[in-house]
């Protein structure tokens, strides 16, 4: 078994688009057959949205798992 661990940063498609946040993560992979066999990724990501005249701001903390047989 290898992990592989990443991380990285979230950043608007376009310019006036108001996001940031970053990402990281740990994949186990079965080195006999080269598949996944566990995936766990954090986000922590910040938005911003004007709507009608009102700017809402969002926190968004998430934590997704996936396990492969």
């Amino acid at each position: 078994m290898a992990e592989i661990e990443s991380a990285g940063t979230i950043g608007p498609a376009n310019p006036d688009d108001k996001i940031k946040g970053k990402q990281t993560g740990i994949t186990k992979v079965n080195l006999k057959n080269g598949w996944s066999t566990e995936s766990k990724i954090n986000q922590e990501i910040e938005i911003e949205i004007e709507q009608s005249g009102l700017t809402i701001p969002m926190k968004i903390k998430s934590e997704i798992s996936i396990n492969s047989k």
